[in-house]
C-alpha cells in the first residue's frame, strides 16, 4: 500500500515535464511508462525529489537509469526531430549524431526542447490505474485528472508559444487539447494531422516509433518547415491575435 499525503500527491499530479518550457520544440505523449507495476511505490516516492520542470538526464540519474541505455526508441525519434527542426546543419538521420544529441541535449533544463505527458503519473499501461489508493478505477483517474491537465497544457502553449509541438501516440484525448487551444487544422499527413495555433505548428502523429521510417519522417519534417503554411494562414493568425 502506497501512502502519500495530500501535498505529495498534489506535487506528483502537477509535474510539468522535462526540459525547457521556453524551448522551440515540445513533445507531448500520453504518460510515462513504468517497466512494471512492482516498482510503482518506489518510483512515485523517488519522483517526489523531482523539480518541475525537471532536467531529463538528472531525472534518470535519480531514478537509477541511463539515457543511452534506455530501451525506448521514442527519445531517438525526438532527437531526430529536434535536430532537423532546430539544427539543420547536422544530419538528423545519422545514428551517432542522434545518440549524442539524446545524451547531451534532449530535455535539458537549459536546452531547446521540452518533454511532457497528458497524464502526470507513470503507469504500466494506458489501462493501469497509477494510484489506486486515491482513484477507484483508471476511468476515475482519467476523469478527475485530465480536465485540469488539459487546461494547464493549453495555457502553457499560449504563454510560451513554442515553434513546434509534436504530439505522438494514438489517442482521442488529444482532440480535447486541440479544441482547448483553438488550433486550426491545416493539412492531413500520412500518419496524422498538422494544426496551427498562431505562430505554433502542432503535429498530431498517430505513431512515433513503431513502424516509422526515415522517409516518412523526412516528408513530415519538410511539411513542418514549409513557410508557405504561415502565408496561407496569415489572415486567420491576424484575426486570432
Amino acid at each position: 500500500m502506497l501512502k502519500l499525503s495530500k501535498s505529495e500527491l498534489n506535487q506528483l499530479l502537477k509535474f510539468k515535464g522535462y526540459g525547457n518550457l521556453n524551448g522551440g520544440v515540445w513533445f507531448l505523449g500520453i504518460e510515462e511508462k513504468l517497466p512494471t507495476n512492482l516498482i510503482r511505490n518506489r518510483e512515485l516516492r523517488t519522483r517526489l525529489r523531482f523539480e518541475s520542470p525537471m532536467d531529463l538526464a538528472k531525472a534518470q540519474t535519480i531514478l537509477g537509469r541511463e539515457i543511452l541505455t534506455a530501451k525506448t526508441k521514442t527519445w531517438n525519434w525526438m532527437s531526430k526531430f529536434a535536430l532537423a527542426l532546430l539544427h539543420p546543419a547536422y544530419d538528423w538521420k545519422d545514428r551517432a549524431t542522434t545518440r549524442f544529441y539524446k545524451a547531451e541535449y534532449l530535455g535539458r533544463s537549459n536546452g531547446k526542447t521540452f518533454l511532457w505527458e497528458l497524464f502526470p503519473l507513470p503507469a504500466a499501461s494506458k489501462k493501469t490505474n497509477p494510484c489506486r489508493e486515491e482513484y477507484r478505477t483508471r476511468d476515475d483517474y482519467d476523469r478527475q485528472v485530465l480536465p485540469a491537465r488539459i487546461r494547464w497544457i493549453s495555457d502553457a502553449i499560449k504563454r510560451h508559444k513554442p515553434r513546434y509541438i509534436i504530439i505522438y501516440g494514438a489517442s482521442r484525448k488529444y482532440r480535447d487539447l486541440i479544441s482547448e487551444v483553438g488550433a486550426l487544422l491545416v493539412k492531413k499527413v500520412g500518419r496524422g494531422e498538422l494544426y496551427r495555433y498562431k505562430t505554433t505548428k502542432i503535429l498530431l502523429f498517430s505513431f512515433f516509433s513503431r513502424g516509422l521510417s526515415l522517409n516518412q519522417v523526412g516528408r513530415v519534417l519538410r511539411l513542418l518547415k514549409d513557410d508557405r503554411i504561415r502565408d496561407h494562414l496569415k489572415g486567420w493568425i491576424l484575426l486570432s491575435a
